[in-house]
């Protein structure tokens, strides 16, 4: 992933990605949650810099992007500029 304006590898939840308030979220009949998810190996860089603020809020734009929602999920030996939101900890893989 290299270039995309709004970001370059993501991992959220279903409900943030669809834009469904909490209410309508709760009526699903889904695992709304990333659990178990492995993001390994990957390149992605210059991602963010032109995001779609109508999509995406800016602090959600970069190359590696987690809202920390899940469980067992885990990132390692990725090539990237920037991570989104700041100041988050991408999980190591064992």
């Amino acid at each position: 992933m290299i270039g995309n304006g709004s970001l370059g590898i993501a991992l959220t939840d279903f409900c943030s990605a669809a834009a469904l308030p909490p209410e309508a979220c709760a009526l699903l009949d889904i695992e709304p949650l990333p659990n178990g998810n492995r993001i390994t190996g990957n390149g992605a860089l210059g991602n963010g810099r032109r995001p779609d603020l109508a999509r995406i809020p800016a602090e959600l734009a970069g190359d590696l992007v987690w809202t920390g929602t899940g469980d067992g999920n885990c990132w390692s030996r990725n090539l990237a500029g920037t991570i989104a939101p700041a100041g988050i900890a991408l999980p190591s893989c064992p």
